[in-house]
């Protein structure tokens, strides 16, 4: 079985939203006031035909929010709007993927206990509730939304009528031959 790992929190509504599904949540996020600081400028020029398969996955991820989706313990969803590409959850996710990728992790905390909305309040993103799933080993954006689609926490995140933006980061390298983040959030 190929690797996939989701973790999502709000800070609008009741805390965490989803857990179980790749690690806990926690972390301050997205206070207002936070500074916008380019993050990811080491990291161009993107490679144009990376950059075409995370967009890729921005259409499937949205072809599926079209449709309800029955996330078995996470709950049915309705048919929900589309998400937007969003150039700071981009960054947050191609972040994430590098820094897994390069020092050999597989998790949604990093090795110096960054969180996911660590990372997105990093990019200057302010957010109100943000998720993340992560994945390993796919080729294709439909082979990977599919694997996410098949778990449940990954499933609930991807059809979360809350969140509104999207970013994704893909890497082809290492062990896995690929690594994927996919980063939600709606901002404040």
């Amino acid at each position: 079985m190929k690797p996939l790992r989701c973790i999502a929190r709000t800070l609008l509504g009741a805390g965490l939203l989803f857990a179980g599904c790749g690690g806990g949540a926690g972390g301050a996020g997205g206070a207002p006031g936070a500074e916008s600081v380019d993050l990811c400028a080491h990291l161009e020029p993107w490679p144009d035909d990376i950059a075409s398969i995370e967009a890729e996955v921005v259409v499937e991820v949205n072809i599926r929010r079209s449709q309800a989706a029955d996330c078995r313990t996470m709950g049915t969803f309705d048919p929900t709007h589309p998400l937007t590409m969003d150039a700071q959850l981009q960054c947050a996710a191609r972040l994430h993927t590098v820094d897994m990728h390069d020092r050999n992790f597989f998790e949604h905390v990093n090795p110096d206990g960054e969180e996911p909305w660590d990372r997105i309040t990093a990019t200057g993103y302010q957010w109100g509730a943000a998720g993340e799933n992560i994945a390993a080993g796919q080729q294709t954006a439909q082979e990977v939304v599919a694997g996410w689609m098949s778990s449940d926490g990954h499933c609930a995140n991807i059809m979360d009528p809350n969140f509104t933006e999207i970013g994704v980061g893909l890497l082809k390298a290492g062990a896995f031959g690929s690594l994927w983040t996919q980063v939600f959030a709606t901002p404040l």
